[in-house]
């Protein structure tokens, strides 16, 4: 396999997609887990380090993740969609729910959970039906 084709594989794991299918992953599966998530992002680091190219050619595998992110995935949060996830969750609005509210990956909105101290990074957020 090619560094830049694990790049992909990994970045797409990362941003919580099959990427065989663009489908979302389950939000059990164990790719969805905060600390995992940190370290596929880790792993897309060194790799894009390495700085290998395919057949002399270097592929942006970039532009294919970012396709499959949703709108606001890597943006910085503001203050107030701080107060309006945690309003959110208070009102027991789904993870589901609440990523596609705020544009952001269900791993985003419980990473950004864990962050903003309402879940710890081993507990689930409510993922609804």
């Amino acid at each position: 396999m090619l560094v830049t084709d694990a790049k992909v594989l990994i970045e797409s794991f990362a941003n919580g997609v099959d990427p065989e299918t663009g489908e979302v992953l389950a939000e059990s599966s164990v790719l969805n887990q905060p600390r995992v998530i940190r370290a596929l992002f880790v792993a897309s680091r060194a790799l894009e380090q390495l700085g290998q190219h395919d057949n002399g050619q270097r592929i942006n595998t970039k532009t294919v993740v970012e396709r499959e992110k949703p709108e606001n995935a890597g943006k910085a949060w503001s203050d107030e969609e701080d107060q309006a996830l945690l309003a959110g969750f208070d009102d027991g609005l789904t993870a589901k729910e609440l990523a596609q509210h705020h544009g952001r990956s269900l791993n985003g909105i419980n990473a950004w959970l864990v962050r903003l101290g309402r879940i710890q990074e081993r507990v689930e957020v409510r993922t609804g039906s």
